[in-house]
C-alpha cells in the first residue's frame, strides 16, 4: 500500500467532516486543521518508515436507554486519519465479502432498507420471527478470529499490521490505559467494517441453512413459518455464534408469534404490518443544538412543525449465488402493506420525518483554535501504560508432546490431552525443548505471523531457529556494511559496549556484596575485584586496537566471575565459568539463561530489519551472529546473573533439581526444574524498571528491543555513539 500525499488528505477531509472531539493528545480537528500542513507529512513518513504507533483512545462512559452504561473511545485525530486511510483500502475487498443480509456500517445501506428486507418476509403470514441481540458484541469480538477474516481477505502485510496496531492500542479511562485483550473500540471509524467482518461467516452458515436473515450489527431477525422452525433456528443459532465466542443476550431475544407485536430499529412489526416510528420531537425554545459533527451551530428559538415526505423504497440485492434465495419483490407501504392491499398509500411508498431547516442567525462565538498548545482536562495516564507488555514466549518442554493450531490458537496436547491453549496474536516466541512437534499448520501460521520457533535440546542447547526469510532493509543493511568498514566506528562501539558490560557486572558485585557483608568479612576479594573492574573501565580509552580491547573485556570477566562465585550461598560452589559443558548446577543456570536472552535479541535485531552478522566487539564471521552477541553483553549481568544469584541465594533450587555429570561431565536442570527456571525468567523479563534513554518505565523485554532500535540509530546517524543500558547503584 502505497502512503501518498494525496491519500492522506483525502483521508483527513473526511476525518474533519466527522466528530470535532479529541482524543488523549487534547488535540481536536480544529486544532489539527491549523497545522495539518506540517503533521500529514510527518505522519506520511512514519507510515512509510512502519514507525507509526497509535495512541490509546480516551475512553468514556455512556448511559444507554435500556439502562447501563456503554463504554465509547475517541482516538486521537491522527489516528482517525490513518483508520480512515485503511478503511478507504479495505472498502472493496469488504464489499466483495459482505452478503446482502448485513446492511449496518455499509455505505448506500441503512435502517430504511433493513426494515424493507425484514417486511418481506414478514408480510407472508403466518411469520414466527426470533429476535436476536448478541451480548456484549462489540468487547467480545476475538481478535485471533478476526485477523484470520482479515487474512483471507489477500490484504497487503503493511494494512495487516497497521490495523494489528490499531486493534491493540487500548482505550484510558480516568487516566488510566487497558488492555482489554479482544473487542474493538466502539466509536472507531474502523469496528463498524471489522464488526461486520467477523459476523460474515455467521450470516453465510444462515443463508445456507436456509434462514431468512436480516442483520442490522448485532441486531438481527430470521422470519419462520413455525413455532417448531424457530425454536429450531434459535439453537443453531446460539451454537454457531458459541463457535465465534459470542452469545445471545437473553433479556433481548425472543420468539414472537403472527399474533405479537415486536419492534425492529425503531419500526414496530403487528399482524404483517410494519408501523413506522414517530417523528422525533423538536428540541425545547431557546435550546442550543448541535450536530455530531459540530457542524452548523445555531439556537432554536421556537418549536418547529415536522414535515412528512415520501422516500420511493430500495429493493434488496438479491441472494441469488450467495447462499440464499432472493426475497419476494414487494414495495411497502406506510400501514406495512404491500401495493394493493388495505391501506395501501397512492405510491406504496415509506414516509420519512424531519424537522424545516431553519436559517442560523448570526452569532459571535469563541474561536476554536487559538494556539498550538491547548491544556488537557483530563487526567493523563502514566506512560508505563502505554509500553504494557501484552506478548508472551510460549515454552513446550514435555517431551513427545505436540503443537497445533485451531481458530488462530496454538493447541498443547500432551499424551493425547489438551493442556493448553493461547491466542495467535498473545505469542511473539515459540520454543520448543527435545522431542516436541508442531503441526503443519502450527508452522504455517507462525511463519504468516511473523513468530519464530526456536529449537533447543532437552538441555537447554540451542539447536537453530525457523522462521520467515531475513528482511533486513537496504537503508540499514547498507550502513552497516560502511560502518564496518570504519575502524574509527567499530572502535567507538565496541568501546561503549564492552565499558557497558564492564560498569554493570562491577554494579551487580557491589549491590551482591551490601547484601552479604559477613563474606566481605572473611576477605574473599570482592572488594579488590570491584576495584580492578573500575581500572580496566579507565584503561579502556588507551587499549591500542581492538585486540587489545578484548583482551581487557576477558581479564575482566575471569576477574567477576570469581569474585561472583564467593557470593553465592547455599550448597551449591561456582569456581570458574565454563560453557560447553556446563560442569556444575550455577554454569548449567548461567548458560540456560544467555541462550534465552541471545534468543530475544536475535528476534528484535532481525525484526527492526537489522543484519545480525555485521558486530563490532565480535569479529564478523561466517555463521556467527556477531551484533547480537554484541547486544548481548550490556545484559549478561543485569539480565541473567542477577537472576541466578536470585535463584541461589534464595534456594528455589536444590541439588536434586540438577542431573548428575553425563559422560562429557555436563550437568543440566531435570523437566520440572527446567518449567521452574523459564518461569522465573519470564518474570524477569516482565519486570520493570526506567529506561535511561527514553524516561519511559518498561519491561526488561521492551528494553531489549528500544536497545536494538538504539544502535540501529546509531548506524544512521542520528546518534553519534551507540548508547548502552547501564545500572546505577
Amino acid at each position: 500500500m502505497e502512503f501518498t500525499p494525496e491519500l492522506l488528505l483525502a483521508a483527513w477531509e473526511q476525518v474533519r467532516k466527522g466528530s470535532r472531539s479529541a482524543g488523549v493528545d487534547g488535540i481536536s480537528v480544529d486544532l489539527f486543521a491549523s497545522m495539518a500542513s506540517q503533521q500529514l507529512p510527518v505522519l506520511q513518513r512514519q507510515l512509510e518508515r512502519q514507525l507509526y504507533l497509535p495512541s490509546p483512545a480516551k475512553g468514556f462512559y455512556m448511559a444507554k436507554a435500556s439502562g447501563g452504561h456503554r463504554l465509547l473511545g475517541i482516538p486521537t485525530v491522527r489516528d482517525r486519519i490513518v483508520s480512515r486511510l485503511l478503511l478507504n483500502e479495505l472498502y472493496l475487498p469488504l464489499e466483495e465479502t459482505f452478503l446482502d443480509c448485513s446492511y449496518a456500517y455499509r455505505p448506500g445501506r441503512g435502517i430504511q432498507m433493513a426494515v424493507q428486507h425484514l417486511y418481506f418476509y414478514y408480510q407472508f403470514q403466518p411469520a414466527w420471527v426470533v429476535k436476536a441481540d448478541i451480548e456484549k458484541f462489540f468487547d467480545s469480538l476475538c481478535w485471533p478470529l478476526l485477523l484470520s477474516d482479515l487474512e483471507r481477505l489477500q490484504l497487503e502485510p503493511a494494512v495487516l499490521e497497521l490495523i494489528d496496531r490499531q486493534l491493540k492500542s487500548g482505550i484510558a479511562i480516568n487516566g488510566q490505559v487497558l488492555h482489554p485483550g479482544q473487542g474493538v473500540l466502539q466509536g472507531a471509524v474502523l469496528s463498524g467494517a471489522l464488526a461486520n467482518l467477523y459476523l460474515t461467516e455467521f450470516d453465510r452458515l444462515c443463508l445456507s441453512s436456509g434462514l431468512n436473515l436480516v442483520r442490522y450489527g448485532d441486531d438481527f431477525a430470521v422470519v419462520t413459518s413455525s413455532w417448531g422452525e424457530a425454536n429450531r433456528a434459535q439453537e443453531r443459532i446460539a451454537e454457531w455464534l458459541g463457535n465465534f465466542y459470542l452469545s445471545l443476550q437473553p433479556e433481548k431475544t425472543h420468539i414472537y408469534a403472527p399474533d405479537q407485536e415486536f419492534a425492529f430499529l425503531g419500526y414496530r412489526f403487528r399482524e404483517g404490518e410494519v408501523i413506522p416510528p414517530p417523528p422525533p420531537p423538536p428540541p425545547p425554545p431557546g435550546k442550543r443544538i448541535a450536530r455530531d459533527s459540530g457542524e452548523g451551530l445555531f439556537y432554536w428559538e421556537h418549536p418547529v412543525k415536522a414535515k412528512t415526505v415520501t422516500l420511493t423504497p430500495l429493493t434488496p440485492l438479491s441472494h441469488e449465488g450467495r447462499g440464499g434465495p432472493s426475497p419476494p419483490k414487494a414495495p411497502l407501504s406506510p400501514c406495512g402493506r404491500g401495493v394493493g392491499g388495505e391501506g395501501d398509500s397512492k405510491n406504496g411508498m415509506l414516509p420519512f420525518y424531519f424537522p424545516l431547516s431553519r436559517k442560523p442567525p448570526a452569532l459571535s462565538l469563541p474561536p476554536k483554535a487559538c494556539s498550538l498548545v491547548k491544556p488537557v482536562k483530563f487526567p493523563i495516564a502514566s506512560p508505563q501504560h502505554i509500553w504494557s507488555e501484552s506478548m508472551t514466549t510460549l515454552y513446550v518442554t514435555d517431551q513427545g508432546a505436540y503443537l497445533n493450531v485451531y481458530n488462530q490458537q496454538f493447541q498443547v496436547f500432551y499424551q493425547h490431552e489438551l493442556r493448553m491453549k493461547i491466542p495467535a496474536c498473545r505469542v511473539s516466541h515459540i520454543v520448543l525443548f527435545g522431542t516436541c512437534n508442531l503441526s503443519h499448520g502450527a508452522v504455517s501460521l507462525a511463519l504468516r505471523r511473523r513468530i519464530p520457533i526456536m529449537y533447543l535440546s532437552q538441555k537447554g542447547r540451542y539447536f537453530g531457529r525457523l522462521q520467515v526469510e531475513n528482511e533486513a532493509k537496504v537503508e540499514y543493511l547498507m550502513a552497516q556494511v560502511q560502518c564496518a568498514l570504519s575502524a574509527e566506528f567499530t572502535r567507538r562501539q565496541a568501546e561503549a559496549i564492552v565499558r557497558a558490560k564492564l560498569h554493570n557486572s562491577r554494579i551487580l558485585l557491589m549491590r551482591l556484596s551490601r547484601r552479604n557483608q559477613s563474606k566481605l568479612s572473611l576477605g574473599v576479594g570482592v572488594s579488590e575485584a570491584i576495584e580492578d573492574l573500575a581500572r580496566l573501565m579507565d584503561c579502556l580509552p588507551v587499549a591500542e586496537s581492538l585486540d587489545a580491547l578484548r583482551g581487557y573485556e576477558g581479564k575482566a570477566a575471569t576477574v567477576y566471575f570469581q569474585a561472583l562465585g564467593s557470593l553465592f550461598s547455599g550448597p551449591f560452589t561456582f569456581a570458574k565459568r565454563t560453557k560447553r559443558p556446563p560442569t556444575d548446577p550455577i554454569n548449567s543456570l548461567l548458560s540456560l539463561g544467555y541462550t534465552l536472552l541471545s534468543q530475544n535479541v536475535h528476534s528484535f535485531v532481525q525484526a527492526i530489519g537489522l543484519h545480525t552478522h555485521f558486530g563490532n566487539l565480535h569479529v564478523p564471521r561466517d555463521n556467527h551472529p556477531a551484533l547480537v552477541s554484541d547486544l548481548v553483553e550490556e545484559f549478561r549481568a543485569q539480565l541473567v546473573d542477577s537472576l541466578v544469584a536470585y535463584l541461589v541465594n534464595s534456594k528455589i533450587f536444590e541439588p536434586a533439581d540438577f542431573t548428575p555429570p553425563d559422560e562429557y561431565g555436563g550437568v543440566y536442570l531435570h523437566p520440572d526444574a527446567l518449567k521452574k527456571f523459564l518461569k522465573h525468567w519470564e518474570e524477569k523479563l516482565q519486570s520493570q524498571l526506567t529506561h535511561p534513554h527514553t524516561g519511559y518505565k518498561v519491561s526488561f523485554r521492551r528494553c531489549l528491543e528500544l536497545q536494538v532500535r538504539e544502535y540501529a540509530a546509531c548506524l544512521i546517524s542520528e546518534v553519534p555513539v551507540y548508547r548502552p543500558m547501564t545500572w546505577s547503584k
